[in-house]
C-alpha cells in the first residue's frame, strides 16, 4: 500500500508539455505539476488538446504553478490578480484542484505595509480560487511556518500551503523539514519533494536523500497529520534532470514502502 502519490514538476524534465507527460508516465509517476503564468487565455483548441493529452496519459494534475511574483506591494497586486484569473481558469479547465506560488516574505509586524498588502492580496486571491473550486497554496520557505500559520488564520479561505521542506531547510527555518509540518498541517494541500542544505549562510539544492531533509520522518509526519496527497518532485538544478527525477521516484517509493504508519 502506498501512503502518498508521487508527482513530477514536468518543467524540471525540460522536455516540453507532451514530452514531459510521456516521460512522467514512463518513469512511474502518478501525476504532474506544470508552470502556467500567462496573462492571456490559451486558445480553446490548444486547451482542449492539452486536456485530452492529459486524460489519455492517465496522470492526475497534482497542481499548476502560478508563480508570478510577490503580493507585498499594493500598487502591483491588482495586475497580479488579473493574471491569476487566467491562471485559475486554466487550472480549472485542465482538472487541477491546486495552484501554487510564492507570495513574498510575510513580515512579523502586522502593521507593516507589506503585511497589509499581502493580507488584502491573498484575501482577494482566495476568493477567486474558491470561485473556481480551487485552492491557492503558498509555497513554504521565506519565513517559519508558525508565522505562516498566523497569517493563514487571518484570511478568508481559499488559501492553503504547498509544503516544500527543502526551502525551509535552505532558509534556516527547519532542521529537517519534518519539524515544521505541525504548525501548518491543516492547510497543507500539496507538497514539493525537494532536498537541500544550508551552508555558510546560504541554501544549496541537492538530489533527494543527499541534503538536510529527513524524508522518512517528514513523510511519517505528513501522514500522521492526515496528509494523503502528492509528493511532487521538483528539481531546479543539476545536469541530468530525467535521471535525477527517475532516481527521486525510486527513492520516494522505497521510503514510502518502509513507512510503519498504515
Amino acid at each position: 500500500m502506498s501512503h502518498f502519490k508521487i508527482g513530477i514538476m514536468i518543467d524540471s524534465l525540460q522536455l516540453g508539455f507532451e514530452g514531459g507527460i510521456d516521460k512522467a508516465v514512463e518513469i512511474g509517476a502518478d501525476g504532474f505539476q506544470m508552470f502556467y503564468t500567462q496573462a492571456e487565455p490559451t486558445a480553446r483548441e490548444k486547451l482542449l488538446h492539452m486536456r485530452s493529452y492529459i486524460e489519455r496519459s492517465g496522470l492526475t494534475v497534482s497542481a499548476v504553478c502560478g508563480d508570478i511574483g510577490a503580493y507585498t506591494d499594493e500598487t502591483v497586486n491588482a495586475q497580479h490578480l488579473e493574471v491569476m484569473k487566467n491562471v485559475f481558469n486554466f487550472a480549472y479547465e485542465i482538472g487541477a484542484k491546486v495552484v501554487t506560488g510564492h507570495v513574498g516574505v510575510i513580515p512579523a509586524d502586522k502593521d507593516a505595509p507589506a503585511y497589509r498588502a499581502l493580507h488584502s492580496g491573498l484575501t482577494a486571491l482566495g476568493r477567486m480560487a474558491k470561485d473556481r473550486d480551487l485552492t491557492f497554496a503558498i509555497e513554504t520557505g521565506p519565513e517559519d511556518t508558525a508565522l505562516l500559520r498566523r497569517f493563514l488564520d487571518e484570511l478568508d479561505g481559499g488559501i492553503g500551503v504547498n509544503f516544500d521542506p527543502a526551502n525551509l531547510v535552505m532558509g534556516g527555518f527547519s532542521s529537517n523539514g519534518a519539524d515544521s509540518v505541525g504548525a501548518v498541517a491543516p492547510y497543507i494541500v500539496h507538497t514539493h519533494a525537494k532536498d537541500g542544505v544550508r551552508e555558510d549562510g546560504r541554501g544549496h539544492e541537492t538530489p533527494l536523500g543527499a541534503g538536510g531533509v529527513d524524508f522518512p520522518r517528514w513523510m511519517e509526519t505528513l501522514y500522521q497529520n492526515n496528509y494523503r496527497g502528492f509528493l511532487t518532485i521538483e528539481r531546479e538544478c543539476g545536469d541530468d534532470p530525467v535521471g535525477d527525477c527517475t532516481e527521486a521516484i525510486r527513492f520516494l517509493r522505497e521510503t514510502d514502502g518502509a513507512m510503519k504508519t498504515l
